[in-house]
């Protein structure tokens, strides 16, 4: 699920996932984490996982635009 992608386990100093509305295949959730949203994005661009890849479309500012595939 979209929450195993930002959890903890996945991708370090994550804190909190929250779902903020999800529609058409588009899920948006506000992410506490340790670090910069910079960090995050760069992890979960390397990270590899079973099933499906990550795209990161854009960061800009605290947003992280991502696509699954």
């Amino acid at each position: 699920t979209h929450y195993e992608i930002v959890s903890g386990e996945c991708a370090r100093g994550v804190q909190d996932v929250q779902e903020r509305s999800m529609e058409d295949g588009k899920a948006e959730l506000d992410i506490t984490c340790a670090g910069t949203s910079q960090a995050l994005a760069a992890e979960l661009s390397t990270k590899k996982f079973q099933g499906y890849s990550v795209k990161v479309k854009k960061v800009t500012g605290s947003t992280i635009h991502v696509e699954l595939k």
